[in-house]
């Protein structure tokens, strides 16, 4: 699939994502999930590796700094599968199986309830070195500005 641009989250600019076309997405066979839009309803998150090797589920809270995040609490002994360790770009699901985000780090997800850009990125002949390089550099600050916890 050719990429022509990325968008920026901008519920966190640290998290590049690729726009596809709904037909690109059907033809391929892809599965999507459906955004978790209030993931507080939900008392755990499951945390899926990020190479699907593995999985864990664990309780919740919004960060105080931020409802953007969630603070992943310390699993209880046996919560977690033995030889599962959280880690920056897990998975975070709702139970019924509702996208709730991606960990930024061991303890922190950012909730990913919309899919909106902060910016957008050309790519191939679209790519413009001068302005890119100014995107990167708002976008920079603006991953500075996070809540120390997320940063």
């Amino acid at each position: 699939i050719p990429v022509s641009q990325v968008g920026f989250l901008s519920a966190d600019p640290r998290i590049l994502f690729v726009p596809l076309p709904k037909s690109i997405v059907e033809a391929s066979g892809l599965e999507t999930f459906p955004l978790a839009r209030q993931p507080e309803r939900w008392e755990e998150a499951v945390l899926v590796k990020n190479d699907a090797s593995n999985f864990g589920r664990t309780g919740f809270r919004r960060l105080t700094e931020s409802e953007r995040f969630l603070k992943m609490d310390r699993p209880a002994l046996g919560q977690l599968f033995a030889n599962f360790a959280s880690s920056r770009g897990d998975f975070a699901f709702s139970k019924n199986g509702r996208f709730i985000g991606l960990l930024t780090d061991s303890q922190h997800a950012v909730v990913i309830d919309d899919f909106l850009a902060s910016a957008i990125m050309s790519l191939g002949s679209g790519f413009e070195t001068g302005q890119n390089a100014t995107t990167l550099d708002r976008l920079r600050n603006r991953a500075q500005q996070l809540p120390s916890p997320v940063r």
